[in-house]
């Protein structure tokens, strides 16, 4: 029975952590959206901002840090804007990975 707790917990784990990725989007010149939460401003110097909520209007970036501080931003001091979403070759491979480890967990009990 204990190693059918920490197979399906390992599972759990696994597939948790490897069903998503960061992705950097440029910003299209004119464009405005909304950002999904959580999601971090690159500046051109190299420097990370991180938003909880925030959206793009037509010359500027304008949301809130982690902290709850209100940030705005020009648009030319933005390189990128950087989104966790899906990765299916990670979600693949997690959902692989830990079917094997559970076949392995199984095939000692038996």
């Amino acid at each position: 029975m204990r190693w059918q707790v920490s197979g399906v917990l390992c599972l759990g784990l696994v597939l948790a952590g490897g069903c998503q990725s960061w992705h950097a989007t440029p910003l299209a010149p004119g464009a405005k959206r909304d950002l999904p939460a959580n999601a971090t401003l690159a500046k051109p110097d190299g420097q990370r901002v991180n938003l909880d909520s925030g959206h793009v209007t037509a010359d500027s970036v304008i949301g809130e840090e982690s902290g709850g501080q209100r940030i705005a931003l020009p648009r030319d001091s933005v390189a990128s804007i950087e989104v966790r979403s899906l990765s299916w070759p990670r979600t693949l491979g997690a959902v692989y990975g830990g079917l094997f480890v559970l076949g392995i967990l199984i095939g000692e009990k038996f």
